[in-house]
């Protein structure tokens, strides 16, 4: 199984650090893949969930062990262009990724080959059966 960080976020919610570079760049330190959310406003890159507020960089949105979710058109459209592992979804129960994978919406079901989207909202056997899962408490689904 494949563990992703919800934006940085490792042992629960913190709305002050989550899709800061530096708090995004820790948890991929500790080898985990990190989901961020990714605004293109004109020429410029931002991080946010429901607005862009740290301004970033594309060199850094290239880097690997990121899945991006876009939160607005043109950051889709341009992360596409670059081939990077994005995705767009607002409420829909199943999204696909950039690199055909199928993400679910917190509480939707899952399977082998679907990333499930804040876990701790399902029972375990259903976490066991997904291919990947993002969470805001990944470090303790890992066990560390």
């Amino acid at each position: 199984m494949i563990f992703i960080s919800h934006r940085g976020n490792l042992y629960g919610p913190n709305s002050q650090l989550e899709n800061t570079e530096e708090h995004i760049k820790e948890a991929i330190e500790k080898n985990y893949f990190v989901e961020v959310d990714v605004w293109k406003l004109k020429e410029t890159w931002w991080l946010g969930h429901d607005i862009p507020q740290h301004e970033t960089s594309e060199d850094f949105i290239k880097q690997k062990g990121l899945l991006l979710h876009a939160k607005n058109l043109e950051a889709f459209k341009v992360m596409l262009d670059l081939g990077l592992h994005c995705f767009w979804h607002q409420e829909d129960s199943y999204t696909l990724t950039s690199r055909g994978l199928i993400v679910s919406y917190p509480g939707y079901a899952a399977g082998n080959d679907v990333i499930c989207m804040k876990p701790e909202l399902m029972s375990t056997d259903t976490i066991e059966q997904c291919y990947a899962i993002c969470s805001d408490y990944v470090a303790t689904f890992r066990g560390k």
